[in-house]
């Protein structure tokens, strides 16, 4: 749970090929966003992303938002970005 919504991952099933992976260009979710309070929860993010091996560029300024946020791939290439919520 993360506040007041839920995500459920699951794996994929039964006869899904085993090297399938997530495309952009595929009908499905494009990417995953969510809100943070605060700065220091990006910086918490984006250390222990790194610690665990995670490619991420760190924080970045969205240009068009004029907000920082941090993004990263998941196993499946899915993008999930933790953007400022203020």
């Amino acid at each position: 749970q993360a506040g007041p919504t839920f995500v459920i991952l699951q794996p994929p099933l039964e006869g899904t090929p085993g090297d399938d992976n997530f495309s952009e260009y595929r009908i499905g979710v494009d990417h995953l966003g969510f809100g943070v309070e605060d700065r220091a929860e990006l910086e918490s993010l984006v250390e222990s992303l790194r610690a665990n091996g995670v490619e991420t560029q760190g924080i970045e300024m969205d240009p068009v938002l004029g907000k920082e946020y941090v993004a990263f791939r998941d196993p499946d290439n899915v993008q999930w970005e933790f953007y400022m919520a203020v």
